[in-house]
């Protein structure tokens, strides 16, 4: 592969406070062969006018709106039938990629001829661009094949994949999914199956958390639909095709609804796991409150009580674990 272009597809929708830094992380990258293609999903801010003005410093940045909003999927499906180069990656509007992203990724590709999807470590960080933790994705393909079916292991908008690669799996994420979450932990999961896939050990990419990111929104199908995508990739193991492939949605609908019942019996549920996973984010103040919304849904059920003291007394345990290394060291 000689210096193959590099297509990096940005959806962007009501994202002005961020915006400008994740564009700017893109065209300060020191690999030069890339175009990034945005779609403003018609948003109700000033995100439009601010990708316009730096769209103009750069004849490689292709912008496109959205007349009305389409939401991510089709955004982005919309994006990849747009975009030209041989390896497409994506970059969220509101985090912001290393400068030597899409080099060493790049070179990877060029070394490995095999490989289909590489990842690479993020950064979580907060508002203030403080890291929070890093990750530990697989560094190999035997370690990915053997965790990618429990998590999302490089999925994400830190995949960059070979064309050749997507369009063996339809060249577009599956329509089910729409407006819905994990389509890139489906896509990764339908790539990884035919490539081979597996993350850099640099950290390269700085995934913001804040409450108004769509991973931090406390939703039922967020849940599920992990769950479904899960049951998909098992059916394919077990027999090469899923319910999606043989186009039969409606069992794809009714196991979906099937495990939707437990969260109908227990409202408070949602609640519990949602805890759960912003105390792991170390999200401490959206754990509690999270913790508490369970409280409320349901008083009497011990467990929400146990959950919410539980965020409580890890948050202020990290809270003065923090304060007290913070004084040693100003010391």
């Amino acid at each position: 592969m000689n210096e193959p272009r590099v297509s990096v597809i940005m959806p962007a929708f009501n994202c002005e406070r961020y915006v400008a830094r994740a564009i700017t992380s893109i065209l300060n990258q020191t690999y030069a062969p890339w175009e990034l293609l945005i779609c403003d999903d018609a948003s109700r801010d000033n995100t439009l006018s601010i990708v316009k003005k730096l769209s103009a410093e750069d004849v490689r940045i292709r912008v496109y709106a959205n007349q009305e909003n389409l939401g991510e999927l089709r955004t982005r499906n919309r994006l990849l039938e747009l975009a030209k180069g041989e390896l497409i990656t994506f970059q969220d509007a509101d985090d912001y990629s290393d400068d030597r992203r899409l080099e060493l990724m790049v070179a990877e590709f060029s070394r490995n001829e095999r490989l289909g999807l590489l990842a690479s470590q993020v950064a979580y960080i907060d508002d203030a661009e403080r890291i929070m933790r890093i990750s530990k994705k697989p560094l190999t393909y035997d370690k990915v094949l053997s965790s990618i079916t429990e998590r999302n292991v490089v999925g994400g908008a830190i995949m960059m994949i070979r064309r050749t690669a997507l369009e063996s799996v339809g060249g577009k994420y599956r329509k089910y999914l729409d407006r819905l979450p994990y389509l890139d932990y489906d896509l990764s999961l339908l790539i990884a199956e035919r490539y081979e896939a597996y993350a850099l050990p640099e950290v390269l990419y700085y995934y913001r958390q804040h409450p108004a990111s769509s991973s931090k929104i406390v939703s039922v199908d967020r849940i599920i639909t992990e769950e479904v995508v899960k049951h998909l990739a098992r059916q394919r193991r077990d027999s090469g095709q899923d319910d999606l492939m043989c186009n039969r949605l409606d069992l794809v609908q009714e196991y979906f609804e099937e495990l939707r019942k437990p969260y109908e019996a227990d409202p408070s549920r949602v609640y519990r796991e949602f805890a759960a996973s912003f105390m792991f984010s170390r999200l401490f103040g959206r754990a509690i409150k999270t913790a508490w919304l369970g409280v409320l849904s349901r008083p009497g059920y011990l467990v929400n009580w146990r959950t919410l003291q539980y965020c409580i007394r890890v948050s202020l345990i990290k809270w003065l674990s923090f304060r007290a290394n913070r004084n040693k060291y100003i010391a």
